[in-house]
């Protein structure tokens, strides 16, 4: 079990920031695109974090329209082109695009059902699964579809999106595009002749040709649960589920997400090494930073930008001299502990859980002395997982009119792999003497890999610490 107020993050008005790109200009033109995922907006600001216009209103939902009503699902990743900035909304399984001059917001693919079959077709009318990043090249945008272990292809001239990369089972198997094998790409970039992909679930970089009949290599990274550490070359190398790639200078910069690092990877050389981070959670700023889950990447000019996910920041690296700052975001609207969004979000360990356990997550909540749960105010929770981890439709969503300091959700693990766990809950407690009575709203993020060995209960262990 595990005592979770050792694992808060710093609270900032962003919430695990994604991704971070830039419109390549420095100086008053230059401009910040933030994916603020855990506040379904996209938040933009000039290079030194004053807001300049915020995407969104915070609500979790798919609605198109202007910029102040839209809504998202977790957005992920984004790319410019002229005065269009396409998103990738990925919990809503929806590639979105924003007019910047208009300030509208459309949907341009998918149906906001998770895809199942993998089949092309009409842009609007195909399902897609969880697509977290992508790239505009010319009139194409190519997708990091996490859900599908694939990367797509859609064509803006005929609105047809269709599998370009990945035969969907997930692994790390080189070869002709539609055979090879990915897992869980999660980041994209390109150097104009190849597409870059951060393949997460694998913990390696892949290459894949802008060829139609060209193929996928492994510049660096082994396999699925073959994962560590290391710096060195080829088969040397080890990553922990990176989640941001960038190409720049002829190098791969690499949020190398689960080592709280960032590398230098050399595509040609096939060689890593580390650029910044100690490998252990932090928010240091200076010559030796320590970062907590970095997950996108951009540069323009002498800085680069960091998606610094789980402390909420993003950072800036001045290149010139390799020291991190952190940017202060000025002009914000802060969306903590507005309906449907927990005050505090939490990311813990991976859990193992053996393959067809009957299993269950058990939250633990601990109020100090003199405190307890308001009388006759219900708990709600809501809680998302996968398909390789099932909860019964009831047990997904419940008001519990009377809650007691254990919460019980029982489970199926019915396939081996990497899942992931995301628990709300919003619940009211009062000091008994006093009669002060508070409304506390948490969420977590847990990742679980399933597999022949593990615990069939998933313990959350929370202590309430009662605001002023």
């Amino acid at each position: 079990r595990l005592a979770l107020e050792k694992n808060k993050v710093p609270e900032t008005l962003l919430s695990f920031p994604g991704k971070v790109i830039t419109n390549n200009l420095t100086g008053n033109e230059g401009r910040l695109f933030i994916s603020d995922s855990n506040n379904n907006r996209i938040v933009i600001t000039d290079l030194d974090g004053n807001v300049n216009e915020i995407i969104g209103n915070g609500e979790k939902g798919n609605q198109d329209g202007d910029f102040d009503n839209v809504s998202f699902n977790k957005p992920q990743g984004m790319s410019l082109a002229d005065d269009l900035l396409y998103i990738a909304d990925t919990e809503n399984h929806l590639i979105r695009v924003a007019d910047l001059q208009k300030k509208i917001v459309k949907t341009i693919a998918g149906t906001g059902q998770q895809g199942r079959d993998r089949v092309g077709g009409k842009a609007l009318q195909t399902d897609i699964s969880s697509p977290w990043d992508l790239i505009a090249i010319a009139s194409k945008i190519y997708i990091a579809m996490a859900g599908h272990h694939q990367i797509w292809v859609m064509d803006l001239k005929d609105d047809i999106i269709k599998p370009y990369a990945g035969s969907g089972h997930e692994g790390r198997l080189d070869g002709k595009l539609m055979d090879a094998q990915l897992a869980q790409p999660s980041g994209i970039t390109t150097d104009g002749k190849r597409l870059y992909i951060a393949d997460s679930e694998a913990s390696a970089i892949r290459a894949i040709d802008l060829d139609e009949n060209g193929n996928v290599e492994t510049i660096v990274g082994l396999d699925l649960f073959d994962y560590g550490d290391v710096d060195g070359k080829g088969r040397e190398v080890r990553l922990q589920h990176p989640l941001g790639v960038l190409y720049h200078g002829n190098k791969l910069y690499v949020a190398d997400t689960y080592n709280h690092k960032i590398k230098i990877i050399d595509p040609i050389e096939k060689t890593s090494k580390t650029f910044l981070g100690t490998g252990n959670t932090g928010n240091t700023d200076g010559k030796s930073p320590s970062f907590y889950e970095p997950s996108g990447l951009a540069i323009v000019g002498e800085k680069m930008y960091i998606a610094d996910t789980n402390n909420n920041q993003i950072r800036v690296v001045d290149l010139s001299n390799n020291s991190v700052d952190t940017l202060t975001i000025k002009g914000l609207k802060d969306l903590s502990g507005v309906a449907g969004f927990p005050s505090k979000m939490i990311m813990l360990p991976s859990r193992k859980v053996p393959l067809r356990a009957k299993g269950s997550i058990v939250l633990n909540i601990k109020f100090p002395p003199g405190y307890d749960f308001t009388e006759g105010a219900p708990m709600d929770y809501d809680i998302e997982t996968c398909e390789k981890l099932i909860i019964d439709k009831k047990d997904q969503k419940r008001t519990i009119s009377k809650p007691e300091n254990t919460l019980t959700i029982p489970f199926s693990a019915i396939e081996a792999g990497n899942c992931q766990i995301k628990l709300n809950v919003t619940f009211n407690y009062c000091e008994k003497v006093k009669g002060t009575c508070i409304i506390e709203s948490v969420g977590w993020q847990v990742p679980i890999e399933i597999s022949d060995n593990g615990n069939p209960r998933v313990f959350i262990d929370y202590k309430v610490t009662p605001r002023n």
